[in-house]
């Protein structure tokens, strides 16, 4: 099974990101050093935390639209052949209904 690591990796580096300029607002106010990179750190903790909750682990996604794939493949194809066989009933009935 193929997992979406580049996806879970660029959620995480989005989260980091994210914690990190709610952080940043910490050194605009002139708040010391040590509790300005205190905040920055605990801004991007709840942010990287808040999105391993909901991804814990890297989505099966391409897996599933592989699956997808290759159903609606076979899906088509049965389709095809179903349209096939009613066009060859008709063709008959035609043939059938002009003979008589």
């Amino acid at each position: 099974m193929r997992w979406d690591w580049a996806g879970w990796g660029v959620g995480i580096m989005g989260a980091i990101v994210s914690g990190g300029a709610q952080g940043l607002l910490a050194f605009s106010i002139r708040i010391p050093w040590g509790k300005a990179l205190t905040l920055f750190g605990g801004a991007v903790a709840i942010s990287l935390g808040k999105y391993l909750n909901s991804h814990s682990e890297p989505d099966q996604l391409q897996a599933a639209l592989d699956t997808a794939s290759r159903e609606s493949a076979k899906s088509v194809a049965q389709a095809g052949k179903a349209a096939s066989a009613v066009q060859d009933a008709k063709d008959a009935a035609q043939e059938g209904h002009s003979e008589g």
